[in-house]
């Protein structure tokens, strides 16, 4: 999808990029499912789940580096760092409907994946602290090079990046009620950039066809909605300020329940 349009060459490069990095990663996967199934002669994840209680503490080291790189591979469709150099360059390559798929899209079957994966890990100590330590290392890498990013849709990138580092970091808790906050915070990502998505798309199809045609390739350029459109711009600008977290915005709530949680486990 990212050479299909190839309107330019760094939607060819950013396709290819992609490809590579997403074929070796791919490769961990299937080399951490080989290690279960020959071990364990399944893979089906109800039954390795009703095997942990009898591991105890000794959780099989083997298995454990077996989950570590099927991990691994889910932590780079979500774009957690160290697996993030890619999202950047991918997001400013592709057409802006291939862009919201990335962003939107295949986000969520990840992290239900991610979900069933770490209720399986949930009872190794050093599975929470590498959650926890990639986490706050997304979130803080994620904000630091949005602060100086140019390009509008790069900016869009690091953000996703930092707002999956806030996921994974309520996952590192190991309590039920931190799969329910992390949903809750992804079905608000979801919904704010769905909305962001769609005011962008829109103002680009309206704008297409005339002399001057607009187009958003810059944070800057963002005030060329509020010329063209203030109602829309208004409704972007709340988008905005909700992602950032700003009060009263859902964004806001959604981190601050994380916030709250992580004080009352005593994280």
């Amino acid at each position: 999808m990212l050479a299909l349009l190839g309107y330019s060459s760094l939607s060819s490069e950013a396709s290819m990029r992609y490809f590579v990095l997403s074929a070796s990663v791919s490769c961990l996967v299937l080399l951490g499912i080989s290690i279960i199934y020959l071990n364990y002669a399944t893979i089906d994840l109800n039954i390795l789940f009703s095997m942990i209680p009898s591991f105890g503490e000794d959780f099989p080291p083997l298995l454990l580096s077996a989950f570590f790189l099927i991990v691994s591979g889910i932590i780079f469709k979500l774009g957690i760092i160290p697996f993030h150099y890619w999202i950047a360059d991918v997001y400013q390559g592709s057409f802006l409907s291939t862009t919201a798929i990335f962003a939107i899209i295949a986000k969520i079957p990840v992290f239900v994946l991610l979900t069933k994966f770490n209720i399986l890990l949930s009872v190794s100590i050093n599975y929470q602290i590498f959650l926890f330590v990639i986490g706050l290392s997304s979130v803080v890498v994620g904000l630091v090079s949005a602060m100086y990013e140019v390009n509008f849709k790069r900016f869009l990138a690091y953000g996703a990046i930092s707002h999956m580092g806030y996921v994974v970091v309520i996952l590192s808790l190991n309590v039920s009620l931190g799969v329910v906050m992390a949903y809750n915070y992804l079905i608000i990502y979801i919904f704010n950039t769905i909305i962001l998505f769609t005011i962008v798309s829109f103002f680009v199809k309206h704008q297409e066809g005339k002399q001057s045609t607009l187009f958003i390739s810059t944070v800057q350029d963002i005030s060329i909605i509020y010329n063209t459109n203030p109602f829309l711009a208004y409704i972007l600008g709340a988008v905005l300020l909700s992602l950032a977290g700003i009060p009263p915005f859902s964004g806001f709530f959604a981190k601050y329940f994380i916030f709250q949680l992580m004080v009352e486990t005593n994280n």
